[in-house]
């Protein structure tokens, strides 16, 4: 797949090195979220889609899009990489060269393998364990 708009469309992204960390640590974390939810997906799912709570949208060169489908009008639990991402951005700016007001965002990946993230509001957020293999 192309991504559709020309290069170089936006302009240079101005970040200070305190946001620069903050932005890498939160990358970094939902990386290794998603890779465990992945690993809960391949081990317990055994790489089934469950259609009951995902209608598929849309597919493309190998990739499927799904939509969470409601259940008596509300959703099932969010998946950590997600509940994460949503409440990172929920708290801190939209445009990264703002700071937002009180937003404070840390991350801890020492152990590499259990990565969480606190925000300024005392929410913490990290991803399941999986089982080692």
């Amino acid at each position: 797949m192309k991504f559709p708009l020309p290069k170089n469309i936006f302009p240079p992204l101005e970040l200070s090195e305190n946001q620069e960390q903050n932005y890498e640590q939160l990358a970094n974390a939902l990386i290794k979220a998603t890779l465990a939810e992945y690993d809960q997906f391949v081990m317990h799912d055994r790489k089934r889609v469950d259609a009951r709570r995902w209608k598929g949208v849309r597919s493309r060169d190998d990739v499927s899009i799904y939509r969470e489908r409601l259940v008596d009008g509300v959703r099932q639990q969010t998946p950590a990489s997600l509940a994460l991402y949503q409440s990172v951005i929920s708290t801190t700016s939209s445009r990264p060269s703002q700071n937002a007001r009180g937003s404070h965002v840390t991350s801890d990946l020492s152990d590499g393998r259990n990565p969480s993230i606190t925000l300024n509001g005392g929410l913490h957020f990290g991803p399941p364990m999986t089982p080692k293999k």
